[in-house]
């Protein structure tokens, strides 16, 4: 009888752990060339959800909400370039068309918002064309790729 209990807390203590891995992880695939070179088109990504407090960090490769509605992709995949009160780094220039918006190096990013750029700045859907991200949209953090 003690040996059915123990086997039974070990499988609700399984069951709990998957549970809370499947509500904290997400796994992403990348599709595009946006990533280049350190992520290539088909790795799977291992991520976890950030909580709303919980601060970005420039460097840091985070999954966010496709800002645009309809499109293919549910996710995108960036790094943090800036984050509010940093300033936006040289090199960077910003032409947001449909807001007529444009960012320009030494501006400050604000507050509750992020600069994320792609690695591969010619094949990216980033900052440069979307403009500030809010931090909200930024669901989850890169931890490590699943696959080669």
């Amino acid at each position: 009888m003690i040996i059915l209990s123990a086997a039974l807390v070990a499988g609700l203590l399984l069951i709990l752990c998957a549970v809370y891995l499947q509500r904290r992880m997400i796994i992403a695939e990348v599709s595009g060339a946006s990533m280049l070179p350190t992520y290539c088109a088909g790795e799977r990504l291992l991520a976890y959800r950030r909580k709303p407090q919980e601060p970005l960090q420039t460097g840091q490769v985070v999954l966010l909400r496709h800002p645009r509605p309809g499109s293919d992709a549910s996710w995108l995949v960036k790094r943090v370039v800036a984050v509010g009160g940093d300033v936006v780094p040289d090199g960077i220039r910003c032409d947001v068309r449909p807001r007529r918006q444009v960012i320009l190096p030494g501006e400050m990013v604000p507050e509750g918002y992020a600069l994320v750029l792609g690695d591969n700045p010619a094949h990216s859907l980033d900052s440069r064309q979307l403009g500030f991200i809010p931090v909200g949209s930024m669901a989850a953090i890169v931890i490590r790729r699943l696959s080669p």
